[in-house]
């Protein structure tokens, strides 16, 4: 595709996207964008993935954005349930939302990390075709992500509604959700090829891969946005960090003490990125000693 029209694509979402924050009706969205042109576009990735070649699945698609839309809205109309620092920002912060979620996936991951301290994951990621199991699953993730953040309160409110998708319990017995993603995977074509090291393994140990950073100036883990890095997944924690100081990473921590988290846990110097679950597009945090 050539940059005109890449370019054509982008300005056809962004007036969509404008589109959206003027109009009152939910409904009345999803059917102007059931009928745009964006449903028809041969953006690279959405053709290689057939999403358009069938109605239902595109239609499914845009009820699923819809419905995220108007969810967001709704846990951001109470300032008490928003973060402090956040409130001045509402309008901007929902558009960034949007804006993200369709366009840059990428910048999506970061802009997750940076505002809720957890990646939350899009069901429309254009799977829509694959394994049932492995999206409730992650529904239910999402669901404790936004309830820890904004409020369990919040969310049952949505819940009762009819507004949020129903899980069991915002905090499953461990084994359980274990098995539940364990089998999930299971039936996931792409995470089994990935299991056996087939053709689409592209993270192996000595392969660099987009590893994300974040300074946290406070040990609460509220940072800056984080920026892309690349690391091996073999790589040692001591490495890691031999390889920001190098870089001046972080400035304002101070050069030798600092210590790498993930997922919360700290990470030990002779362990690899790997040893810890981190893959492609995930958060290392940078927090003070």
């Amino acid at each position: 595709m050539t940059t005109s029209s890449n370019a054509t694509d982008r300005s056809i979402y962004e007036k969509l996207i404008k589109e959206f924050f003027n109009h009152k009706s939910i409904r009345d969205l999803e059917e102007r964008l059931l009928q745009a042109p964006f449903l028809s576009l041969r953006y690279p990735r959405y053709h290689a993935l057939g999403v358009f070649d069938a109605k239902p699945i595109a239609r499914e698609l845009v009820e699923h954005y819809c419905e995220f839309m108007f969810v967001l809205k709704e846990l951001f109309s109470d300032k008490p349930a928003t973060p402090e620092a956040y409130s001045p920002f509402l309008p901007p912060l929902i558009d960034q939302v949007w804006r993200e979620h369709i366009l840059d996936t990428r910048g999506y991951d970061a802009f997750c990390f940076a505002i809720f301290g957890k990646f939350l994951h899009r069901d429309a990621n254009f799977d829509l075709h694959r394994n049932t199991a492995l999206r409730e699953v992650r529904r239910a993730r999402t669901t404790i992500v936004y309830a820890r953040r904004l409020g369990e309160k919040r969310i049952n409110r949505l819940i009762a509604a009819g507004l949020w998708w129903p899980t069991r319990s915002f905090e499953e017995p461990t084994e359980v959700s274990r098995k539940r993603r364990a089998e999930a995977r299971a039936q996931d074509p792409v995470a089994r090829q990935k299991k056996r090291g087939g053709e689409d393994s592209t993270e192996t140990e000595d392969q660099p891969v987009d590893i994300f950073i974040q300074v946290c100036a406070k040990c609460d883990g509220e940072g800056s946005i984080p920026k892309r890095f690349q690391f091996r997944l073999g790589d040692t924690a001591h490495h890691v960090k031999n390889s920001l100081r190098a870089r001046c990473v972080p400035p304002r921590v101070g050069v030798h003490k600092f210590t790498l988290f993930f997922d919360g846990r700290p990470l030990d110097p002779e362990k690899t990125l790997r040893s810890y679950g981190v893959s492609k597009n995930r958060v290392l945090q940078v927090r003070k000693q």
